[in-house]
């Protein structure tokens, strides 16, 4: 089974995220990054501004533009992957539950901050009354999402949907995860993250919604061939051996890859995962990167499956997107991605003409 991708819809801390935006990003100047919003006058009434929290007027906004450019009117299914959720509006909870000392607590607040909330929030605007679920699971929520995505179609029960990644990073929520060592301690120029020696990425967030169809259309953009996630728990599992099984499943070898889009985001725990993938498996292909224009957010792979659709429809691979042996071919490209070495998920897309 074969999904095509044939609407893109994307809120970014890019202003730009056609392939010319992409080849030409604006690169993060400090360790944390938000998006660059739309003017939301131009999408809401005031009165549906006010009700709205920043990260639902960008998912609305982004399915939207995902379903006007597949030419959808409904789709049959609305998956969303977030890791974070609502987060703004479960802050706002919290504090007024301290500040009140938990009386007269604010209801709204709360029935806002839930993560399925945004999943159901566009089918409310759009009026879908399909099948609606979301995933939340850290690192790869928007993998996970598209996988059951995938298996709805496989089982022909839909032939169109939605699917999303959709994560804001709050202030707070950076300083928190700052303590962690999630973010490099000192800013590093995004465009030398994938040669750095430190800890540690830069911090991101975005809307991204994918139209997704089972028959190729006019704005198709590429296909998805297959999508696989693994476990790695223990730390023991063959991560070469689990890519060239999921390729086998489509009758290909690492060799019939054309570029290894890998996860780097200049964190030197996990960034070695991919280099040792890349030499042992792709040494001859093209190792290629997009954390540097998405930065580091949970469903960040949302962003990686955007990136590669332009490319294959454009057929080029942006210079700054390369980080060794350019590319002479663009057929298939492998997404790649894992969240602490643990939760590890393939994504195998092509262009339209690929078999």
């Amino acid at each position: 089974m074969e999904v095509y991708i044939s609407g893109i819809g994307a809120i970014t801390t890019q202003p730009d995220n056609s392939i010319t935006g992409l080849a030409n990003p604006v690169y993060a100047q400090e360790r944390y990054k938000r998006c660059e919003d739309p003017k939301w006058s131009d999408h809401f009434n005031p009165m549906a501004v006010r009700r709205m929290s920043t990260i639902i007027r960008r998912a609305l906004v982004s399915s939207r533009q995902s379903l006007q450019e597949a030419g959808l009117e409904m789709p049959e299914a609305i998956v969303t992957g977030t890791g974070l959720g609502c987060i703004e509006d479960t802050e706002k909870f919290l504090k007024s539950m301290i500040e009140d000392d938990e009386h007269f607590m604010k209801p709204t607040f709360f029935i806002h901050s839930t993560h399925n909330t945004i999943s159901s929030q566009i089918a409310i605007n759009l009026k879908c009354n399909g099948y609606n679920n979301t995933y939340v699971h850290r690192g790869t929520s928007f993998e996970q999402a598209l996988e059951d995505i995938f298996i709805q179609f496989e089982n022909r029960r839909i032939s169109s949907a939605i699917v999303g990644g959709h994560d804001e990073m709050t202030p707070a929520y950076f300083q928190l995860l700052d303590r962690v060592d999630y973010w490099k301690k000192e800013y590093c120029e995004p465009q030398h993250l994938y040669n750095s020696a430190t800890p540690g990425s830069l911090a991101g967030e975005a809307s991204i919604s994918i139209a997704l169809t089972a028959e190729p259309r006019q704005s198709s953009y590429a296909k998805i061939k297959g999508i696989s996630t693994f476990y790695n728990g223990s730390g023991k599992t063959d991560v070469n051996e689990e890519i060239k099984t999921f390729l086998s499943k489509y009758n290909l070898t690492p060799n019939d890859v054309d570029v290894y889009l890998s996860g780097i985001n200049g964190d030197t725990r996990g960034d070695k995962v991919y280099y040792s993938v890349a030499e042992k498996l792709f040494p001859s292909q093209t190792l290629a990167w997009y954390k540097h224009i998405s930065l580091e957010y949970f469903t960040s792979a949302a962003f990686g499956v955007m990136a590669a659709a332009r490319c294959l429809q454009a057929e080029t691979l942006p210079k700054n997107m390369i980080i060794n042996n350019n590319c002479n071919r663009l057929k298939y490209i492998l997404l790649h991605n894992h969240f602490q070495n643990k939760n590890h998920s393939l994504i195998l897309i092509s262009s339209c003409s690929a078999f």
